[in-house]
């Protein structure tokens, strides 16, 4: 039985450009990653959705869970793994605290560079795998990038008052897009209070990377809880605004 886990977190900018992302994966998986938390996973009518470019993954043996709703911009969530690695025990969907309503400024900026103006559902995906005689929980999510640094925070509370309920697991990874955005003067103040809370009490996987994204800010994450020794690098490939980041775990 395979004891190595190597996940990757990878936000695919809403499937735009379907075949380079897919080719990443494709490459990825070969080089060993058997487990993905896809973030903006989403499905439009008149539009290649990604998830179909990835069936032959489903063919060769990997299963696929999904978090969304079909041609808006809520939630929009997937994780994917090789069968022959995990055993799939169970499920469970989050809904994160929505920002009730948007600014007039804010209606404008999402309307012209995301032809969107209602606020977004957020949300995170919950699996829990059993990997020989060990249990592994993986939570995939994506936090809103509007709503400042407060409702970040509640967010992430929220998410973990959710977990903190449920049975505790051995091995336990939290990853995905946490939005830390801001000016560069705060942004480092913004982001410890965002990500404070995880960090706390678990392991940031990703704490020697800096920029994770194309608009020169690191907006994602990996954190960890109970392995022997975990270690996150930044991959270069094309295709979306976000560099996927891989994680390689050791139990």
């Amino acid at each position: 039985m395979n004891r190595k886990l190597k996940l990757v977190t990878y936000n695919l900018r809403n499937g735009i450009k379907t075949k380079p992302l897919v080719k990443n994966i494709e490459k990825m998986a070969a080089q060993g990653a058997n487990l993905f938390c896809f973030q903006e996973f989403r499905k439009f009518e008149k539009k290649p959705f990604v998830g179909e470019k990835m069936k032959d993954f489903l063919k060769n043996g990997w299963g696929m869970v999904h978090f969304l709703n079909e041609n808006t911009f809520d939630l929009g969530l997937c994780i994917m793994w090789k069968k022959s690695d995990f055993d799939l025990l169970k499920t469970e969907k989050i809904l994160l605290p929505k920002i009730p309503k948007l600014r007039k400024s804010l209606k404008v900026m999402e309307k012209v560079f995301f032809e969107r103006s209602l606020p977004v559902q957020r949300g995170a995906i919950v699996a829990e795998f059993k990997i020989g005689h060990r249990f592994l929980r993986v939570v995939n999510v994506h936090l809103d990038w509007i709503g400042g640094t407060e409702h970040k925070a509640g967010q992430i509370q929220y998410l973990l008052k959710n977990l903190g309920a449920k049975s505790r697991t051995e091995y336990e990874i939290v990853c995905g897009d946490f939005n830390t955005v801001g000016p560069l003067g705060l942004l480092k103040k913004r982001r410890q209070k965002i990500i404070g809370a995880l960090a706390g009490k678990f392991f940031d996987v990703t704490s020697g990377l800096r920029l994770t994204s194309r608009t020169f800010q690191k907006l994602d994450y990996i954190f960890s809880r109970g392995f022997k020794e975990a270690k996150a690098e930044r991959l270069l490939l094309l295709g979306s605004d976000h560099m996927p980041l891989l994680a390689k775990f050791d139990f």
